[in-house]
């Protein structure tokens, strides 16, 4: 499993949160986030932190080594869950 990463104000989050897909839907391939680093957020907004990162993604699925082109994202906190979550980048 991921150990969370440290953002501005003291929030974690799973790296897992962008490679989500709907509920009862089975990923074939094996999907495995080899490596990960936060590079630099940007002040909060209401919408959340819009951070850079460095993402590796290996995988047989085509789809899940689109984010390997991935190099921003939006997180925020999830009110029902209170996770810190990603918006999908697509």
């Amino acid at each position: 499993m991921f150990s969370p990463k440290r953002m501005p104000g003291n929030p974690k989050i799973k790296r897992r949160a962008a490679l989500n897909h709907p509920p009862g839907v089975k990923n074939s391939d094996p999907i495995k986030i080899t490596f990960f680093k936060k590079e630099a957020c940007d002040n909060p907004t209401p919408q959340g932190f819009h951070c850079t990162f460095t993402v590796t993604v290996t995988s047989a699925n085509a789809f899940a080594q689109m984010f390997n082109n991935v190099t921003s994202g939006e997180f925020y906190k999830d009110k029902d869950s209170g996770k810190w979550m990603m918006r999908p980048p697509f």
